[in-house]
């Protein structure tokens, strides 16, 4: 299975999903699950716990900046509320999206959802080179899955096609 992502940001998410199962594991021993599956459309993984869930309600505030859930007067467990945001806005940012599962007393899952290259719109790319053979190697170096190359000599020439 091969993601094109970001490594550090890649890393930094789930290292925020594997921190949190283990933060909140609860009183059980911590067990976490890792799976990628592909399909025509996307790569996902996801991380799994067996900890305490999150009910239904929180869940759809849990990826909120700041938000923590509710733990009565407890403070067992640390944090500012910004991980889970971080998580969504790097998915928005690498074109996917971040889904959550839980069942309180059952544990969680959240899962990254990457989309496929192929099923993502090409970045259009307008290189402006007066100089044929290095226009050409750029170009051929940028061209494939992720871009489409627009050459032009001049940046006024090739601006309306973008």
């Amino acid at each position: 299975m091969t993601v094109t992502a970001d490594r550090t940001h890649l890393y930094n998410m789930l290292s925020n999903l594997i921190g949190n199962a283990i933060k909140y594991s609860g009183e059980k021993t911590c067990r976490i699950t890792l799976k990628g599956t592909v399909s025509s459309q996307e790569m996902a993984l996801s991380v799994t716990d067996e900890g305490i869930g999150i009910s239904e309600a929180n869940q759809k505030r849990v990826f909120d900046k700041f938000y923590r859930v509710p733990s009565g007067n407890l403070h067992d467990v640390k944090g500012f509320g910004l991980g889970l945001y971080y998580v969504s806005d790097m998915m928005s940012k690498h074109n996917g999206s971040v889904t959550v599962k839980s069942q309180l007393g059952k544990g969680s899952t959240f899962t990254l959802h990457f989309k496929n290259l192929t099923t993502m719109d090409k970045i259009r790319v307008l290189l402006v080179e007066d100089e044929p053979t290095l226009a050409m190697i750029i170009k051929d170096t940028l061209d494939g899955e992720e871009f489409e190359v627009i050459l032009a000599a001049t940046e006024k020439k090739e601006l309306s096609t973008i």
